[in-house]
């Protein structure tokens, strides 16, 4: 009976965060716990979230682990079942939801029964795509286009379509990759979850973050440094026509798509990670069409607007990179994708979700309200597209409003 009372009190202390200031008796009485004890309660608690999505009778042993002040959300927790549940009403059938969960070792953090880490969750979305909806518009978009080709260009461009739309999978891996930040409490015998702050498929304007989600995440980076200066003899400013000599390049679509696939959910680290400074979604778009040869223009680079720097190390907390915001010209911020239409490397045009079907893997979609911005994965209606904060691959793109890049596969850039 004393044990009892005893876990009831330390419960209402740690509820009411009043450990962490001032009772360093009361804290050692409880005892430490391990990060991997930790992570397999996380791992037990998104597999009961998971199987919420597709068995109702699980949501009462979900509750079980909230704890009674996070009452917000528990509901939130609901209503993302049932979001999940008809999640492929749009798109075609669910074949299943799955998830896999890790703690962020660094993130570790106990003081008293009060529990703070991150974790990373990859949510795995299989479904049968509705084939009809999915590329009869587009086919047919294609198929004039052809019909009235007026050059070798035009017609391969329109044939290439037409054979990726063709090739469209039946069945679709949607990946969401999440992190949390979660608040645990250790009642002695158990864990129970305070707070779980993570955003799913938020920046799509699908499904609103959780309530505990943060809205300025420290930064994982000192501030910025100021950007270099550019070396002699070039401007400061964006250049907005071709120079006087330029060179043919070729844009490598697969090439693109395949760096985005690789890096959707798993970060490279040879870049700086903006996640934690507003989102990534922009830098995770321009490494993306470098990759797929979106070149920068060596020797001007600092006289151009979109360059990145990593000074010949590893260390990304080093690199500098181009951050002109007044000019709407970066590498690493939404509204950065004027270079390519300053520099004849793409056209754009305003379109919803229906005239983004007309776009080619590799083409980029930026949000009208510069909220957000995705690379194309899968041509289609709608298309199959790859992104950072939130983390997609071959997420199928939502309803909104948008500016339409199709790149080119030939262009020209500036240079001796």
């Amino acid at each position: 009976m004393i044990r009892k009372l005893l876990v009831v009190f330390l419960s209402i202390l740690s509820l009411a965060l009043i450990l962490p200031q001032g009772s360093s008796a009361l804290a050692q009485a409880v005892p430490r716990v391990s990060p991997g004890e930790v992570e397999q309660f996380i791992q037990y608690a998104y597999r009961l979230r998971t199987n919420a999505v597709s068995n109702l009778g699980v949501l009462s042993q979900l509750g079980q682990i909230y704890a009674p002040n996070s009452q917000k959300l528990w509901e939130y927790e609901q209503r993302r079942a049932e979001f999940w549940r008809h999640w492929a009403d749009s798109y075609g059938q669910l074949v299943s939801f799955t998830s896999t969960a890790s703690l962020i070792p660094q993130t570790f953090k106990q003081e008293g029964s009060v529990i703070s880490v991150q974790a990373r969750e990859i949510l795995t979305i299989t479904w049968k795509p509705n084939m009809e909806s999915f590329t009869s518009g587009p086919l047919k978009h294609w198929q004039e286009k052809l019909n009235q080709a007026k050059n070798d260009s035009e017609r391969k461009e329109a044939m290439e379509a037409i054979e990726e739309l063709r090739g469209f999978p039946e069945i679709v891996n949607s990946k969401v990759g999440v992190t949390h930040f979660l608040t645990l409490l250790w009642t002695g015998r158990e864990f129970q979850i305070v707070k779980d702050g993570y955003s799913e498929v938020s920046k799509g304007g699908e499904f609103p973050a959780s309530p505990d989600f943060p809205s300025t995440p420290l930064s994982k980076y000192p501030p910025d440094k100021a950007q270099p200066s550019p070396p002699k003899g070039t401007s400061n400013k964006a250049n907005s026509s071709l120079p006087m000599w330029y060179t043919q390049c070729t844009y490598y679509r697969n090439d693109a798509v395949n760096y985005a696939r690789q890096y959707a959910n798993n970060y490279n680290p040879y870049y700086r990670d903006f996640t934690y400074e507003g989102g990534d979604c922009a830098n995770f778009c321009s490494q993306s069409i470098y990759a797929g040869n979106q070149v920068m223009v060596w020797p001007y680079m600092y006289g151009t607007p979109w360059w990145y720097d990593h000074h010949g190390t590893y260390d990304p907390s080093d690199d500098t990179y181009s951050s002109d915001q007044l000019n709407r010209h970066n590498w690493n911020t939404t509204r950065n994708l004027d270079f390519l239409t300053d520099q004849t490397r793409a056209s754009v045009t305003d379109g919803d979700q229906n005239a983004a079907a007309n776009l080619l893997a590799g083409d980029l979609v930026d949000w009208r309200d510069d909220s957000h911005e995705v690379i194309v994965d899968t041509p289609g209606n709608p298309p199959l597209v790859n992104g950072h904060t939130d983390d997609w691959l071959q997420h199928p793109l939502p309803t909104g409003n948008y500016h339409l890049y199709h790149l080119y596969d030939q262009y020209y850039v500036g240079g001796p």
